[in-house]
Order: C-alpha cells, then structure tokens, then sequence
C-alpha cells in the first residue's frame, strides 16, 4: 500500500472491533454485543479493498494477479499456522464424535467455504458453539468470498465508459442485500447470519466511502461531530445487544453506519486520537491474529477443564495469552510474508504460491481423513469406543420412530378396547414415547402416540405475542404444531395426555392456560413429567474417563442441580392445576441422587448426550416407568369418560 494512504485510524478502528469480539467470546456481559466487531471489519474491508483496486486502476498499474498475491500474504500464512496448531491440540485432547466435527469445520476452512458448513449444522450463538474451535473462521470465508468475486465486478465497472456507474452500483446491490437481510433475518435466522449475499450491504457501505472520503467538509471541526456519532453507533450495540437480538438485518446497520462515519471523520483532529494513538493502532496491527488465535484457545481451555463459562480470572488470564500470542505471531508469521516484492531471504510470488499449495494439502489431508474415519477412534481403547459408539447414529435411531413415513406415532388410535395414550412435548417427549413404544409388549392394553409441541410454543394458549427474539421461522413452527394439536384427533380421542418438555423457567406461565385449552377438549387425564436429569455429556464422561465401577457416581456428581428449581415449580404447578406430576430425576438417579443410570443390564449405553435417552435407554426407563405407582395405576384404571369437544380457533 502506499505509506501516503495509510490511515492508522483505520488500525484503531480495527482494534475496537477485536477487542470486542474478544471480549464478548471471552464471556463479558458487559460486552454482551461485542460480536458486532465482525461487522465493523466488513466495512472496514469493503472500503480498504475497493479504494486499493480503485487507485491501481486509476494508476494504470492494477493487476489481478498482484491484488491476489497481496491478498494472500495478508491472510494465508497467519490462518494456515492457527489451523495447523488447532489441529494438533484438538487431536491430543477431542473426543472421537468433537473431532470428526472439527475435520469436517477444518477442511471447509482451507476451501474457504466454512460459513456454509456451519450455516449447514447450527447457530453461531447455540450451546454446541463452544465445541467449534474453528468457528469463527466463517468471517474469513465470507470476506474470502468477497475477494473473489468484487475484484473483477469491480473493475469492469470502473473501466466502463458510464462514469460513475461504479458507486451508483455499488449503493443498488448494497440496498437488495439489506433488504435479502431483513426478510432472511426472521424466516432463516442462520442463513442471514452466515451467508455473504446476506453481508454484502455491509462491504458495499465500506465501499461507498471511498468516494465520500474524497469530499471532507469546508470546515474540518464538523469532523468532531461525525466522529463522535460514528463511535456512539458503534458502542451502542456493543454494550446493549445480545445473542437473542435478531442479527444481521437492520440492528446491522447501526454499527456499520457507526464504521463508515469513523471511517469518513476519523482524521479528525482531537477525536481522531482515540484511534491514532500507539496503544489503539499496536492492537489493530495485531488484530487479524487476534482474531484467529483468541476463539480456539478458548474453546480448548473451555473443553480441557469442562467449564460451560469462563470466570473472571481465566477469562483475563486467557485475553492476555491470546494478546502476546498474537504479537509473536504478527511479527513472526505475518509481517515476513506481508511485502508482494521479492526480498532477501523472502518467498517470490511463485514460490509463495506452491509453498500456500503445499501447506493446504498438508491440512487437506488429515482433516479429511479425520472426518470420513470417525475422529480417529483408536486413539481411545477400544472397549470403551464399543460402549459408546457414535452417539449421533444413535441420536438417529432414537429419532426413527417417531420421523419415519407412516410413522405409528401419528397414527389414529384404532384399538376400542386399549387405553389411549397421547405424549406431547418437545425432544424429551420422544423419549417417553420410544419408552412406552418399546414396552408395548408389556402393555398390550395401551396405545401410545405423539404430537409434537415445544414449550416455547405455549405463549398461543396464553393469547400473547410472541417473543421479539423469535425469528419468522420459529413463530410459524410454532402456529403449525399448536394448529396441529388442537385439530388432531389424537387429542379428542386419547384417555390420557402426558406432556413433557425440556421446560424452562421463562414458559412455565403459560402452562395453565395450555391445560385449560386442553380441558376445553378432552377430559380425560393429564400429567406433567418434569424434566429429564440433565449431566455433562455422558458419551464425552465415559470416553474421558473408561467404564470404571464409579462411572454412576462420577455422571450424578455432574448433575445440573439447577434443574431442581425448575421441576420444583412444575410439581407445586401441578398441584394448584390438580394433575398429577412424575418425576423424570427419581427414574434416572438413586433416591439421594448420589448415583445416576448410566448402562443397561445388558451394558447398553442409555444416553446419546446430556440426558435424551438412545432406544435401549427408553426401553430401560420405560421398563422403570411402568412399574412407578404412578404410571401403573394411570395404565391400568378403568377408562375414563370424557368429553371431546373440538376446539375452534
């Protein structure tokens, strides 16, 4: 770049977008909307990039081969170093299923396609995040996206004989991806998030300065002003949005339109030192691998020590590591490769070349390899792999039931003389269902079916709106399962009516008035189950630690006993509602919850994760649950008389 276009309030600019990225992963409440940083980098990229092709057409000296050199000394060497040390830590300390994964994240990083493939598995805020060490490399492929496709857009319309075509199609498809953004932000939440049409606005705003920037104010006081504003816009969502704001779509806007005013005002004369002073740039200059190495250290202490939050002292503690880390880095790994002019003892463009080839083939492989053979079982004895298999097959299976076409569980109850069983709730009322449907035998009387409804679908019986952190996608689930649940057959007709969710404290007001819609059309029974005991994952436990004699009081040692508030609510709920209440904790864990099932007789494993039951687990708590006094009597009480009453909407 040309020293005289350097800007080092654009490095201050990036040291506040790292800072808060890092210090929202880190676990700040304070910096609960530190994410928006990522953003703040987009613009920042859309305008250094435009503005360096711009002035190398201007020149006459652009060239696609040089921008792409440049782009890789920049990005390549840095990246490739995080994700070969990422994978030597995660192949030292994952479990077989976490590394499957991570070859799989591996792999579409190094193709620079990895924002599809989380896209493809989850939400960037889900609980399953800090299992990704390579999470955050969905930035670089968007940005990595960007670069391969504006380079040559841009150009053609730069060199094109309509001037000035260039910004006004620049705003145009900024403001049709804007738009894309907010309809994708309430029907596809993670596909708004992930996916570059969905970030373009964002780059094109960076783009557009680099001819705003060009037309400063008369007076250079009104600068103060601009920046002022610009970093208000910044921090403010930085310090008031959290995970739940729906992200990006138009809360994007602000933070963006916060960069382009810096970005435009940033030379101002007292507030400009903000960004231009030593300590602000030194952190930008280290930013890019700031950003790459800070998000796997915490992932892997995270994991090491089985610690769901960092504290307040592994949290600095962890900050400090990623900061020297990140200056070893810049200095040792970056800026040698960082000048596209052959110099002593320096990589020319070819050798560079073949050397980036070389190092990809070398991640290539192993991350393949990692992916299609099951995360490199054999590193773990062989028995115990047996025992746990792959927890996502068995995931799968315990979902086969209840998914496949003409699936019994949706089936209308058909038999006069059987006592009607309706199960209803989220992926724990699978559970029970696969636990009565796998007895079936032992109850011949019984006729069990299921409807899906999730808990936090209850607020349409309480008349309410939705929550505003539910996307257009969840509020139609959501009218679709409660349609579906009022209008089934399987309500009117079912003799008993079993709900049982993974209830949260939020949507316990909204029990009463789903009971009371329920009444409306069957009178027969009902019962609440509370909450399934809840552990650290139990395959990962097993894996880490063997199949000792104690393994059943290591999992109760692990119990979420948090959960007990919750299940205590639902029991005196039950009580006010005058319906009856099983407890799910007393089914899994010994009555003093000092040991918690963990195997089968047979030595099955009886869960696929946290707490949802594999098929043989349902058939051993089923087993269980037939015997309860409370079941049993429900099973076998002489069929109750009921009215059926078809609600209307």
């Amino acid at each position: 770049m040309d020293p005289s276009r350097y800007r080092p309030d654009i490095d201050g600019l990036r040291a506040i977008a790292v800072l808060g990225v890092v210090l929202y992963h880190a676990g700040s409440d304070t910096f609960s909307g530190g994410f928006v940083g990522v953003d703040v980098f987009f613009v920042i990229s859309g305008f250094l990039i435009t503005r360096l092709i711009n002035d190398g057409i201007q020149r006459g000296s652009f060239s696609f081969s040089h921008f792409y050199v440049r782009r890789a000394r920049r990005l390549f060497p840095a990246l490739f170093f995080t994700l070969s040390l990422t994978l030597i830590f995660a192949s030292f300390i994952f479990l077989p299923q976490h590394l499957e994964r991570f070859g799989g994240a591996l792999l579409h990083s190094i193709l620079s396609v990895s924002n599809f493939y989380f896209w493809s598995e989850s939400g960037y805020f889900d609980t399953g995040a800090h299992l990704k060490p390579l999470l955050h490399t969905w930035s670089l492929s968007v940005e990595e996206q960007f670069y391969l496709f504006w380079p040559s857009i841009f150009y053609l319309l730069v060199t094109s004989t309509k001037k000035n075509i260039a910004p006004v199609f620049i705003f145009i498809t900024g403001i049709i991806s804007f738009y894309l953004s907010v309809v994708w932000v309430k029907n596809d939440p993670t596909a708004a998030f992930y996916l570059a049409p969905f970030r373009v606005f964002e780059f094109a705003i960076g783009a557009i300065m680099v001819w705003l920037v060009d037309c400063p104010p008369k007076r250079k006081y009104f600068l103060e002003p601009i920046f002022l504003i610009g970093m208000a816009l910044i921090l403010y969502p930085i310090f008031t949005y959290t995970p739940e704001t729906p992200f990006p779509g138009k809360n994007a806007l602000i933070p963006c339109i916060g960069t382009a005013l810096l970005i435009y005002s940033g030379t101002a004369k007292y507030g400009g030192r903000l960004l231009n002073n030593r300590l602000a740039v030194g952190i930008g200059l280290i930013s890019y691998s700031l950003y790459l190495i800070h998000w796997p250290v915490i992932v892997f202490y995270k994991y090491y020590f089985v610690r769901p939050r960092l504290g307040p002292l592994s949290a600095s503690a962890i900050i400090v590591i990623s900061i020297i880390g990140a200056t070893l880095m810049y200095f040792f790994v970056e800026k040698p490769f960082r000048s596209a002019t052959p110099q002593p003892g320096r990589f020319s463009a070819p050798a560079f070349g073949l050397t980036c080839a070389l190092c990809s083939l070398l991640l290539v492989l192993p991350a393949a390899h990692i992916w299609a053979e099951n995360g490199w079982e054999w590193r773990f004895p062989a028995d115990v792999i047996q025992v746990v298999g792959s927890p996502k097959e068995k995931r799968d299976a315990s979902w086969a039931i209840v998914n496949m076409d003409n699936s019994v569980a949706l089936q209308d109850f058909h038999k006069k003389s059987s006592k009607k069983i309706l199960v209803v709730g989220d992926s724990h009322s699978k559970d029970i269902f696969n636990a009565l449907y796998l007895n079936r035998q032992s109850i011949p009387q019984v006729e069990v079916r299921r409807m899906p409804l999730n808990d936090s679908c209850l607020y349409i019986f309480s008349d309410e709106q939705p929550p505003d952190s539910y996307s257009g996608k969840e509020i139609e689930l959501c009218n679709q399962q409660a349609h579906d649940f009022l209008n089934s057959t399987l309500l009117r007709d079912s003799d008993a009516i079993l709900l049982s969710s993974r209830w949260k404290n939020a949507y316990l007001p909204w029990i009463p008035d789903f009971i009371r819609h329920i009444r409306e059309i069957n009178t027969g029974k009902i019962v609440i189950f509370g909450r399934t005991a809840e552990f650290k994952n139990i395959p990962d436990l097993i894996i880490r630690n063997g199949l000792s004699n104690d393994i059943e009081q290591l999992v109760a040692t692990t119990r979420d006993r948090k959960i007990d508030s919750v299940n205590l609510r639902l029991k005196e709920m039950a009580q006010e509602l005058k319906v009856e209440y099983i407890d799910k904790v007393s089914l899994m864990c010994s009555k003093d919850r000092s040991r918690c099932d963990v195997l089968d007789k047979e030595g099955n494993l009886i869960y696929y994760d946290y707490g949802h039951w594999t098929l043989e687990g349902a058939k051993y708590f089923g087993q269980k649950m037939i015997r309860s006094v409370s079941l049993s009597n429900l099973i076998r009480q002489d069929k109750l008389k009921k009215t059926n009453r078809r609600y209307s909407q």
